[in-house]
Order: C-alpha cells, then sequence, then structure tokens
C-alpha cells in the first residue's frame, strides 16, 4: 500500500515515522492560521464509503462557520473528484 503522504517532505498524523506531521509542516512555514482535517486515503485504492462519508459531515459543517476550505489528495484527479461529486460540487 502506498500512503498519500510518501511523495512529500511530511507525514500524515495517523502514521509514525521522523517526518513532520502535515499540520507541523505548515505551522513551520506560515504559522497556526491553517487547520488539517485529515481522511487519510491509500493511493491508487480511491476512497472507502466510510472516509467519504466522514468528509460529507465535516465539510460542510465548516463552510456553515464561513471557514475556507481547501480539499486536496496527492493526485488530486480520483478522491478529490468523488469529495466534489458527493458534496454537490
Amino acid at each position: 500500500m502506498f500512503s498519500e503522504f510518501d511523495y512529500y517532505p511530511f507525514r500524515s498524523s495517523q502514521e509514525r515515522g521522523t517526518k513532520p506531521t502535515f499540520q507541523d509542516w505548515l505551522d513551520s512555514r506560515y504559522g497556526q492560521r491553517l487547520i488539517v482535517w485529515e481522511f487519510p486515503t491509500v493511493d491508487a485504492r480511491g476512497i472507502e464509503d466510510s472516509v467519504l462519508d466522514d468528509v460529507k459531515h465535516c465539510v460542510p459543517n465548516l463552510l456553515e462557520k464561513n471557514v475556507t476550505v481547501v480539499v486536496v489528495d496527492s493526485a488530486g484527479a480520483q478522491r478529490t473528484a468523488r469529495v466534489c461529486e458527493a458534496l454537490g460540487f
């Protein structure tokens, strides 16, 4: 299995390792202005229904609070598209 974080200088908060978490990596560059909400997936495996359900509940709640939301995956094609479709975008 390939973590979607394998390509980057950071790791998921749910993975072990010596690289900083994505949140720590962002904080070191931009201060504490951004908040990472992780929904880890595996490259080339799509997005599991349970993960998609979690995202479908989280993103609208953030948008209702006028929070800017950026949806990202390592390739930006399959999983991001499924999330955006599920949210009606």
